[in-house]
């Protein structure tokens, strides 16, 4: 069982309350708080959307009479100065304005029902105006922190209103600009401006105005709103309480997919954002207090899944929190979950009709002009076209219908990685020639730089070419020597080079293999690193005769990564990755039956992208590589195995945990039977796919490697077609080198 994960400090959390707030400020929010009660739901007029453009002409028309009216004539030069100087600030609000306030997000803020003059405006936005107007437009981020502090002390706000906040305040301060300069340019007042006094204040003269709200908008584009919003967020600081601790050392993004699931059921139910944040954090502490009363030895970690509240808001656990919120499914969720058990009939079942759809025409025409044997002919050529045809159609359709879904992760970036997920970064390779072996030194340097961090170590792990008995008759050559001494010496200079020394080579000896006539590595790369993982559990009799490096730290390695030797990780790139299966909601849980994985992962599988660099080497490559162009805003993106099974292909780059990796693929794989060993491993290991970290790799840079790599691949799938029968290969023995 992995390692529990120790608590951040509380210092990590974002701040409650201010210590104090000012008592004219405070007085204002409460009884702004104690009028906006009376609030609705329903769906809302656009007012505010409406009068985007209208406000967008008059700034503009504004901005055009000080521009052409001479500086002798102007009577308001200092609010001229400030608008001709700033305009490109007030075109970037009203852009930010126009991106963020979409209609969708806008008919969900709850609207006041109070009666003229802000009948049906969202509550929030009222509260935008009265801030601006008791701060005279002049923004401070500590006192909008403590006016909507104080006013949530007796009116809560929802998620929504939080996030509007900034785009309200953008708003009213534009609205406030559009008044004052309309009135300074004597610009004839529109028909549909909103009858309200937007002025600050009866002693802030139009200049002021001007004048205090450029600044502010300024202030808003150039704040941290994730920020913001995490300390003022109530739901953020219930789930906080989490009873394991986890939920503060997530990253953002995972956060806010729990604030979300949070946010959906109480829309859903009608209850206050904060109730069901708290019915979470009550489940978990009930399953901690239950286990504890039970002495379940099964989750006696204090991070078992149960215990987290994520487990709720988006595991196996959503149930018993919709139970308690009393939701029940409507509609097409309703009907989604019921067809979940019947996932892949369903998806066979429509490839299968859909290649029917495209092969029958053909097979008609072949039948109705005379055909008889040949029609099997016919069949046999249609068939391979009309499955592509039927199965890309169906992915298409999957990753349309089905949003991707994207893994929890621990936030190790800032914190780094902790002494208990240590993890080493790894290339499983051949030593072959002095320049592949330098190059192989000089990839490992530059994990390391990518990738700094106390706790992560790189390491070779390497085996000599394979010799036949008519090359040597002895597992080792006079050019082997010369390799291995290289590889040695190269990894030392590297440890004498940083200060941590971080770096390992660990090398193995032939061994004589009758079936392949060689000799060779025990199971070659399959071999490597499941003696490697052995090694680290201290079995000190695996082949690895050659280890260079600080071994007091290999039996508190919990994590792998592996690597190809092409393989680019990009920086911060492992931080990630070790977020992402340290997380409990992906940690690997077993039938304590029959050792199969339940739920969570023992491999993570990130996506994959063409190096840019090596797309232009060759004709071949610049052919057949694709569209290799670097994502420089690297998002999730759809996996029809991962969206629809949960579940991703594993391809031999990722990380494992070393301890549940080898649980589940215990006795399960003959010797001298795989030679393509990444999807068994992800099968029987359940691998997740991680679509939001890349790592870049190499094309083949000719037709004839191309073809090469093609022939292992397919005849690694043919030797797993004995695993698809009732029987699999028996394993004999737990047989180790």
């Amino acid at each position: 069982m992995p390692t529990p994960i120790t608590p951040i400090e509380a210092s990590a959390a974002p701040p409650s309350a201010p210590t104090e707030i000012p008592g004219r400020l405070k007085q204002t929010a409460s009884r702004l708080a104690a009028s906006h009660q009376a609030i609705t739901y329903a769906p809302q007029a656009q007012q505010l959307l409406d009068r985007l453009p209208q406000q967008a002409r008059r700034l503009q028309k504004g901005y055009h009479t000080f521009r052409t009216t001479t500086a002798e004539a102007l009577t308001f030069s200092y609010a001229a100065d400030w608008l001709l100087d700033n305009f490109y600030v007030v075109q970037q609000a009203q852009q930010q304005i126009e991106e963020n306030l979409s209609p969708g997000f806008y008919r969900h803020l709850p609207r006041l029902n109070t009666g003229a003059p802000l009948q049906d405006y969202p509550r929030v936005y009222d509260l935008a105006r009265q801030l601006l107007i008791a701060e005279t437009c002049q923004l401070e981020l500590e006192r909008i922190h403590q006016f909507v502090w104080a006013y949530q002390a007796v009116t809560p706000l929802t998620m929504g209103e939080l996030w509007a906040l900034p785009i309200m305040l953008r708003l009213v301060l534009l609205e406030s600009m559009t008044q004052a300069i309309g009135r300074l340019a004597h610009l004839p007042p529109e028909a549909t401006e909103l009858p309200l006094a937007l002025q600050c204040n009866h002693t802030c003269s139009d200049t002021d105005v001007v004048a205090n709200c450029i600044p502010s908008l300024r202030l808003l584009a150039g704040e941290d709103w994730l920020i913001f919003f995490e300390r003022i967020s109530q739901v953020e600081q219930i789930l906080r309480q989490d009873p394991v601790g986890i939920y503060a050392q997530m990253d953002f993004a995972t956060r806010d997919r729990y604030r979300k699931g949070v946010e959906r059921l109480a829309r859903a139910t009608g209850l206050d954002e904060a109730v069901v944040a708290q019915t979470a954090v009550s489940l978990a502490h009930q399953a901690q207090l239950t286990d504890a009363a039970a002495h379940a030895a099964a989750n006696a970690t204090a991070h078992a899944t149960a215990h987290h509240v994520g487990y709720y808001l988006l595991a196996a656990g959503l149930p018993q929190l919709e139970n308690a919120a009393g939701y029940q499914p409507q509609g097409i969720t309703k009907w989604r979950r019921r067809l979940v058990p019947y996932t892949t009939p369903l998806y066979l079942g429509s490839i299968f009709l859909l290649a029917l759809i495209v092969a029958l025409p053909f097979l008609l025409y072949a039948f109705r002009n005379g055909a008889s044997w040949q029609v099997g002919t016919a069949v046999l050529f249609i068939l391979i076209p009309a499955i592509s045809i039927a199965v890309t159609l169906v992915n298409w359709l999957v990753t349309y219908l089905i949003p991707p879904r994207v893994l929890p992760k621990l936030d190790f970036l800032q914190q780094g990685v902790p002494a208990e997920c240590r993890t080493m970064v790894v290339i499983p390779t051949l030593l072959t020639h002095p320049a592949e072996v330098d190059a192989l030194l000089k990839q490992l340097e530059l994990h390391y730089l990518r990738n700094p961090d106390p706790h992560l170590s790189f390491a070779l792990l390497t085996d000599f070419a394979d010799t036949a008995t008519a090359v040597a008759t002895t597992p080792t050559t006079p050019a082997d020597i010369l390799l291995l001494s290289q590889a040695q010496d190269g990894i030392e200079a590297l440890n004498q080079r940083y200060a941590t020394q971080p770096f390992y080579f660990f090398h193995r000896h032939r061994q004589w293999n009758p079936s392949e006539n060689a000799w060779m590595g025990w199971e070659r790369k399959r071999g490597k690193l499941h003696e490697f993982n052995q090694l680290l559990r201290g079995n000190r009799e695996t082949s690895y005769r050659v280890q260079v490096g600080n071994l007091d730290i290999l039996p508190h390695v919990q994590y792998i990564i592996t690597l190809d030797a092409d393989t680019i990780l990009p920086r911060e790139g492992a931080n990630r990755l070790i977020g992402a299966l340290a997380h409990p909601l992906n940690r690997a849980q077993f039938d304590p039956d029959t050792g199969k994985v339940t739920t969570g992962y023992t491999i993570l599988q990130p996506r994959t992208q063409i190096q840019p660099t090596s797309a232009n080497l060759s004709f071949f490559t610049r052919i057949f590589a694709g569209d290799s162009g670097l994502d420089l805003y690297t998002l999730a993106v759809s996996d029809v195995y991962q969206d629809l099974f949960g579940e991703g292909s594993y391809i031999g780059k990722g990380i494992y945990d070393v301890d549940a990796f080898e649980r589940s693929l215990a006795g399960r794989i003959p010797e001298n039977t795989l030679l393509s060993h990444d999807l068994f491993e992800g099968i029987y290991g359940r691998a997740g796919l991680v679509t939001d970290i890349v790592l870049y790799e190499e094309y083949p840079t000719h037709y004839a490697s191309s073809v090469h790599r093609a022939q292992r691949w397919v005849r690694g799938d043919w030797q797993l077609l004995p695993w698809l029968l009732p029987w699999t290969p028996a394993v004999p023995s737990a047989k180790q080198p």
